[in-house]
């Protein structure tokens, strides 16, 4: 029975970041509607997110007009929920 409880428990353990990983590739992919690798700000407020330009612009780490992953994620909650 230990061995059990214990292979669940490291089964578990080992697939959260897979599970992590997943549903933010799913979102960003959603949200990058063509497909650049960058959410833009149309992208966003097209996909019903309320971002103001401001919160956009400091997220923007590289000033590249777009939001890498990395970028997105870090300031997610600057930039608001989406619908």
């Amino acid at each position: 029975m230990k061995n059990i409880a214990l292979g669940l428990v490291l089964a578990l353990t080992l697939s959260t970041p897979a599970l992590a990983s997943s549903w933010k590739n799913e979102l960003f992919t959603k949200l990058d509607a063509d497909d650049s690798g960058e959410i833009s700000l149309t992208e966003l407020t097209g996909a019903g997110c309320r971002v103001k330009p401001k919160m956009f612009a400091y997220a923007d780490k590289n000033r590249s007009n777009g939001l890498s992953k990395s970028e997105y994620f870090r300031s997610r909650d600057l930039l608001g929920r989406c619908k």
